[in-house]
Order: C-alpha cells, then structure tokens, then sequence
C-alpha cells in the first residue's frame, strides 16, 4: 500500500515537471523587433576650400546606411596655402538595434544612448599650419579635435543630438583652455586671437552644431583665414559629422522601401521590378507583392526550374519565436505527461 501511494506521488512529480515545462514553452516570447527602420550617418575629418571652390575634399570621408559601418583614416592634407596635418579618421554606423555607445570623453550628448546611428570625425595630433603665423609655429594645433554625432529611437520617435570636445587646443602657439563652458571657451579663442593680432587674418569657431531638416551635424572647428578686406581666402573644416533620416520601427519590406535592392542592381524597384511579382510578371500588377523582403527575381536565376514548384509538403523542427512550434511542442508534452500518470495508474 505504501508502495501504490509512493507511485502515485511519483506520477504526480512527474506530470507537473511536464506540465511545467509546457507552460514555458508556451510563454516563451520571441526575439525583440528591430527599432530602426532606416538611417544615414557620415563624417569626415577635414576639408579646405580656397577662394569659395573647394580645393581638398572631405577627407577621409565615412558613409553608411542601414545596416552598416563605414570607418576610414588618412594621414595628413595638403594644399596651398593651407595644410593639416596629423591622423585623421572617419567613421560612421547605423545599426537596427540601438547598441553604439559614444566615443566622446570630455563632454557627453545631450540624449542618452546607447545609439542607433552615430558619426564621428577625429583629428589625432592636428596641426594646421598657415606661413602668416611664423615658421614652425601651426595656426591651431591640438592633441585631439572629435566631432560626433548621434541618433536614437525613443518609442516611434527619433532623438538627435551633436556635441563636440578637442583636447588642449593651441591657437598661433598659445594654449586656450578648453575645461570651461563655451561661451568662456570662446571668449578665450577670442583673447587669444586678439593677442597675438591673428584676429586680422583668421576667424575660429568653435562646436557648429547645425539641425538638418531630418537630422543633424556639427563641424568641431571651422577656421577661415581672411584677407586685409576681411574677405575669406580660406576655411577649413576640422571634425564633422552627421545623421539623418533615421525612421522608427521595423524597416520596410524591400519590395515597398522605394530603394533598388537587387545585386546587381537592376535599375528598377518595387512593383517595376519582376523580382517583386508572385508571377515575375512586372506588366502583371495583380502579382504585385508589396510585403515580398526580396527584389531578386529567383525564376530568372540561373539553374531555376522553369514553372512553379510544388510547395515543400514538410518543414524542418525551428525553435525560437515561432508561436506555432512551441504551442504544437506544448501540447505533445502535456499529453505526455497525462499519458505517464495514466500508465502509473494501470501499473499500479
């Protein structure tokens, strides 16, 4: 008698364990939805425009969309009269899941990350050096020049913020401190600038923060050399980055992004491309499948089987979010467990 009724709390162990587990299964929730649907980030790290025309491009210059990481780094710009020296890096990402920490290190943005996109342009060990100031000593020096920018989604809204540091700053070979807020900053580069008399032939400014219309950008230092007249002969352009565009929420199928998608791209998108239509039909807008994530047109691939193809009569297990799997796998283990306690009963 003692052993019918160790049996049966036995069996009783064992079917709530089943039980148990097939509740688990049944509760388990999928992977997190992506929380950008589109985005563009670039920097550079300088660039020199001579009378109004552009004379050294943005260099080296970082562009990437989702998804994507783009960095660069180039040492040293030439150009007369102007030239910057030093190592200069670009890099830019946009990321579907809001995962990139800043890289800034005396100041911090304004909105919170981690970020969904982000740019920078840096500037290690930057010398500019201009003949009006005297030889061996650079226009502005400083051990490190950053510009970054950055985006993130909130919910279905995008947050943008720039914000940019240098590291012991040297203007015509006097330090300006850089540990104050930045009107004193500036207030400081003015000082400087009047000392040394470089406010007749050079204009400096410093953290340009510009809002796009879907973004935003900063330029780290802008530094124009003027004529007697006070005409600008030259600007450069140190540290700058950008984001824009950023959209939120789960990106769009690629038959309905507006974007040709196909490698090699085939110069259509959407409902003009085949690889949109049930059919690969594109003159067939009954075929016209706008939540299709895939613009290649897989009949016109080489080794395709002409005609349509049966549908696969079975399916390989999946684990992971699918709702389907886990409530069949469910119920196969509740039933197991009722089997066992029925067992136990007969055996006992």
């Amino acid at each position: 008698m003692t052993m019918h009724h160790s049996n049966r709390r036995a069996s009783a162990i064992v079917a709530t364990a089943f039980a148990g587990l097939a509740l688990a299964v049944v509760t388990a929730t999928p992977a997190a939805a992506d929380t950008i649907g589109a985005g563009e980030a670039s920097a550079f790290g300088g660039t020199i425009s001579l009378g109004g025309q552009e004379a050294v491009p943005p260099t080296p210059l970082a562009e990437a969309t989702l998804p994507g990481d783009v960095s660069d780094t180039v040492i040293g710009i030439p150009a007369e009269p102007v030239a910057v020296s030093g190592t200069l890096n670009a890099f830019a990402s946009v990321h579907a899941e809001s995962d990139l920490e800043s890289a800034l290190g005396v100041v911090t943005q304004e909105v919170e990350g981690p970020y969904n996109a982000r740019a920078e342009g840096l500037i290690e060990g930057a010398d500019v050096l201009l003949d009006a100031v005297g030889e061996g000593v650079s226009l502005v020096s400083a051990d490190v020049i950053r510009a970054e920018a950055v985006a993130v989604c909130v919910g279905d809204a995008v947050q943008y913020s720039a914000a940019s540091e240098i590291v012991d700053l040297d203007i015509g070979g006097q330090d300006v401190p850089l540990n104050d807020p930045l009107t004193q900053i500036l207030d400081g580069l003015n000082d400087v600038l009047e000392q040394s008399g470089l406010n007749q032939v050079v204009d400096i400014q410093r953290d340009v923060v510009t809002e796009l219309e879907d973004g935003i950008a900063v330029d780290a230092l802008v530094v124009t050399v003027l004529a007697a007249a006070g005409d600008p002969v030259a600007e450069v352009r140190l540290g700058h980055a950008e984001v824009s565009g950023v959209a939120c929420g789960a990106a769009l199928p690629e038959c309905s992004d507006g974007v040709d998608n196909a490698d090699p791209e085939d110069e259509v998108a959407d409902a003009a491309d085949p690889g949109c239509h049930t059919d690969g039909d594109a003159t067939n807008p009954a075929s016209y499948d706008p939540d299709d994530d895939s613009e290649i047109d897989e009949a016109a691939l080489p080794g395709a089987p002409a005609g349509p193809t049966a549908a696969p009569t079975q399916q390989l297990p999946t684990t992971g979010g699918n709702a389907t799997t886990t409530a069949g796998l469910a119920t196969l283990l509740g039933a197991g467990a009722l089997g066992l306690v029925a067992l136990r009963r007969r055996l006992i």
